[in-house]
């Protein structure tokens, strides 16, 4: 599916990892803290990620991506 983004799909097993967490600890809505948390360090160390924003409609995480094509 990603075979001509190699880029992607060396970030597959880490984004795999991510989303069993997720699962592994629910929130209940609107009460998402560690989540939000965990999604604004992700992308904290993300190469393009210039700004991350947290508490954005108290549980949202809004970040200003930066890149090429």
């Amino acid at each position: 599916m990603f075979s001509c983004y190699p880029e992607v799909l060396a970030e597959q097993p880490r984004m795999v990892a991510l989303r069993r967490h997720f699962h592994a600890h629910p929130e209940l809505s609107f009460a998402e803290h560690a989540t939000a948390a965990r999604v604004a360090e992700e992308l904290r160390g993300t190469p393009g990620v210039t700004s991350v924003v947290e508490g954005v409609g108290r549980t949202g995480v809004v970040a200003l991506i930066v890149g090429g094509a």
